[in-house]
């Protein structure tokens, strides 16, 4: 969320990352709250598949001080399976 609303800040006209933004927002809300010792580094998404409870690990890296500008915004975001039963879920998707 961190980094979608300095995103929505650097970028006020973009109309599309704006209503990202709101969904994000009402979706948060009702998510809930954990402590973050990490202070945002590290970010454990769970989804739903099926009836199915996915742990997964993510890890985003960024180009900073790009000279391409097209690079600028580039960001990589790898997720990984936390479990067996998460890495079982997404092989059987694959």
């Amino acid at each position: 969320m961190r980094r979608l609303r300095a995103d929505a800040a650097t970028h006020p006209d973009d109309e599309v990352l704006a209503e990202l933004l709101t969904l994000a927002t009402a979706a948060a809300a009702q998510a809930p709250r954990r402590p973050d010792p990490e202070g945002g580094r590290v970010l454990c998404p769970h989804f739903r598949i099926g009836g199915h409870l996915v742990r997964t690990i993510s890890v985003v890296a960024q180009f900073g001080a790009a000279v391409d500008v097209t690079l600028e915004e580039l960001r990589l975001e790898l997720i990984y399976p936390a479990d067996e039963e998460a890495a079982a879920v997404l092989s059987a998707l694959g």
